[in-house]
């Protein structure tokens, strides 16, 4: 369901949230398995993605299931989500607060059981740990006023945890392939990393890898330096996870014989 929302939401242009929203953290990202509380009786799973603040303005105080998506903060003070029912029910919401907790939002009340409305949920668990949880208000258009909750499914969470790499030193033959060694680590394990071989400010060389999976042990990237250079250079690298997260740049010696 979660590729589905998102490929539905590419198709559209929407996602990629403006740089005005950058701020406000994203908690809602993911899946999340509802409930009625206190019964506990299950509604189905909602899939939250991020919509640009441009397309979110663009549907405010406009009709969201019968009556107008409204109330939302000023532009720069809130993020836009769009969501999904897995039976095929949408809701739009925005935050409201700075700590990106509150969501607000419509129900279009397709594919459920209850009629189009209005909610408003918050985050009632501390927003770095593993499990996460709302809890909120359902009130129906012109119906029953209800409470519910629903809690992340971790895998669907999105990364926002920065990859790691360190350059080790590397030794090598000048006109010969040439370890360029490395350590990187991630959250999700998985990462591609990008090298760059210099003399002073002058770049001499640069070597890739694709995506791969890492733990933090040593690792090398093969470089094929030009015949007769030798000397002490500079590598630096940088590592990227599948989410985009930038590492910190990290630098160390190569000396080629």
């Amino acid at each position: 369901m979660r590729k589905l929302t998102v490929a539905f939401i590419v198709s559209l242009g929407l996602l990629a949230a403006a740089p005005a929203q950058a701020a406000i953290p994203d908690l809602y990202s993911g899946s999340w398995p509802a409930k009625l509380m206190p019964s506990n009786e299950a509604l189905g799973t909602i899939t939250w993605v991020p919509v640009a603040e441009q397309w979110g303005r663009g549907v405010l105080n406009q009709p969201w299931g019968g009556a107008p998506f409204t109330n939302c903060p000023d532009k720069g003070q809130t993020r836009f989500f769009l969501g999904r029912y897995g039976t095929g029910g949408k809701l739009i919401a925005c935050t409201v607060g700075a700590d990106g907790k509150r969501l607000h939002g419509r129900y279009d009340g397709n594919g459920g059981e209850f009629r189009p409305g209005s909610f408003d949920v918050s985050i009632v668990t501390d927003p770095n740990d593993d499990e996460q949880e709302f809890e909120g208000v359902y009130v129906e258009d012109g119906g029953i006023t209800t409470d519910w909750c629903g809690e992340l499914v971790a895998s669907t969470r999105p990364d926002v945890l920065s990859p790691q790499v360190s350059v080790l030193p590397s030794f090598g033959q000048s006109g010969k392939p040439v370890r360029l060694r490395f350590s990187a680590s991630d959250d999700r394990k998985v990462v591609r990393v990008q090298l760059t071989v210099k003399r002073g400010k002058k770049v001499v060389g640069s070597a890739r890898s694709g995506m791969r999976p890492v733990n933090g042990q040593p690792s090398f990237v093969l470089w094929h330096p030009r015949k007769h250079l030798k000397g002490t250079f500079v590598v630096c690298a940088r590592a990227w996870d599948r989410y985009g997260n930038e590492s910190a740049r990290s630098c160390s010696r190569l000396r080629l014989k």
